[in-house]
């Protein structure tokens, strides 16, 4: 594993040519909607900053009072894809389902990420 993988949390991928590429994990800050959804988690909204996310992949973030929490997401809107396998990629709009997160844990600003703790 190489430096900017450790540093960055993506995975190494060879292409045709032989050069590596860095594939980036993950990122979304919660700019504006966060709303419990009853017995289901909350649902924040978004911009993708990087990388890409499908639905029942696992994030993580950091609570205001520290504790780092991993669910399980599913991309709700803005997202493409088949079915109920919906996926979003940086730089789209999107509301995400945070699967068994507690409404008092997530707030506007934070970052959800791909990379586990």
């Amino acid at each position: 594993m190489g430096i900017l993988t450790k540093v960055f949390g993506g995975t190494k991928k060879q292409d045709g040519s032989g050069a590596v590429a860095l594939l980036e994990a993950f990122v979304m800050k919660v700019n504006k909607d966060v709303f419990p959804v009853m017995g289901l988690g909350v649902v924040v909204t978004g911009v993708v900053e990087n990388g890409t996310i499908s639905s029942g992949d696992k994030v993580c973030f950091t609570t205001k009072t520290g504790n780092k929490i991993v669910c399980d997401a599913d991309v709700q809107a803005g997202g493409e894809g088949d079915g109920d396998r919906q996926t979003a990629s940086a730089g789209m709009v999107i509301a995400l389902l945070l699967k068994g997160a507690d409404y008092r844990d997530v707030e506007k600003g934070m970052v959800i990420s791909g990379r586990q703790p």
